[in-house]
């Protein structure tokens, strides 16, 4: 059985003797939260500090994010943790989406699918140490990026979802961390 826990610090200069004592405990990942925190920037803590523990975000907001810059963070700490890191993914509820990260809210299962296929597109073209035009895979952004050498493939986790909204994305996207919520009947999907 494996088992996995949850970073429950807040204070970043916590993170490295918290991850270290759940590595030491026997977990095999450790969960960040992005609850008042980046739930990117404490994984680069686990990772350097920590030798086989996975880390990741449990979920980390897709959609005040493009899928590139989602796409270098991940990528980096894939590379940072030598492969240890899992990328996990979610929609958040409309209210927060529209106040709380001044984002526009969409459908989120159209949304959060496409996110997921650009984000593969995205490791594909790492991968292979090419260039991408996001236009190629989405709809909005016809920025290029510039690739950096291939390093360790970022790990999608098991599919958890809430109710229909991330049934869809996961189903197309083969086990990534795809979590949604909805409050409101009007914040569903369709």
């Amino acid at each position: 059985m494996k088992l996995d826990t949850g970073l429950s610090t807040r204070n970043l200069s916590d993170v490295p003797a918290a991850a270290r004592a759940a590595e030491e405990a026997g977990f095999d990942a450790i969960w960040t939260a992005e609850a008042g925190n980046d739930g990117f920037i404490p994984a680069a803590l686990i990772a350097e500090h920590t030798k086989k523990i996975k880390m990741g975000p449990a979920v980390a907001i897709a959609f005040p994010r493009s899928p590139m810059v989602t796409a270098y963070s991940a990528w980096d700490l894939a590379g940072l943790s030598g492969g240890r890191f899992i990328l996990g993914l979610g929609t958040q509820v409309k209210g927060h989406i529209e106040r709380r990260f001044s984002t526009k809210w969409e459908a989120p299962v159209p949304r959060l699918r496409e996110y997921i296929q650009s984000l593969r597109a995205i490791f594909k073209s790492f991968a292979a140490c090419s260039r991408l035009t996001l236009a190629q895979v989405m709809r909005s952004s016809p920025a290029a990026a510039t690739i950096s050498p291939a390093l360790p493939p970022v790990q999608p986790s098991n599919c958890a979802t809430r109710e229909r909204s991330g049934c869809a994305p996961c189903a197309s996207s083969n086990s990534w961390n795809c979590t949604g919520s909805y409050q409101n009947a009007d914040e569903r999907p369709e």
